[in-house]
């Protein structure tokens, strides 16, 4: 699914979610995140190719996957908490919307401990 066809079927929701909203605001609510969750979807398939190529580049560099899996895994979390944070906010949850993020931060410091953890290394080794 290219992007065009991403932009046609976001506009086309936005537009039949203002239509409907003001007859029923839950039914346009459920169309708008329905119509998330389809771009969403789309978005992923098109992201898969890109990370293969991203693990063939490093691993023709010799770069540790261990790292490169904390930034693909940290990339993930980054536009699932988007995603999810938004569309709370479309819901009229904005603290919930913020929980969502705090949760992200939390997730992505966790993932990022292996990297820490190195830096950590080779400064103590760099010293001593």
């Amino acid at each position: 699914m290219n992007i065009a066809v991403l932009a046609a079927a976001a506009i086309a929701s936005a537009l039949a979610a203002q239509l409907i909203r003001r007859t029923n605001p839950e039914v346009s609510s459920v169309l708008a995140i329905g119509t998330g969750v389809l771009i969403a979807a789309g978005v992923v398939v098109q992201i898969l190719p890109v990370t293969t190529q991203i693990r063939i580049f490093l691993d023709r560099a010799d770069v540790d996957t261990e790292y490169a899996g904390v930034l693909l895994k940290s990339l993930g979390v980054c536009f699932l908490v988007q995603f999810a944070a938004d569309t709370c906010r479309d819901a009229g949850e904005a603290s919930l919307a913020g929980k969502i993020e705090f949760a992200g931060r939390v997730s992505v410091a966790v993932l990022s401990l292996p990297l820490f953890r190195a830096v950590i290394d080779l400064a103590v080794s760099l010293i001593g």
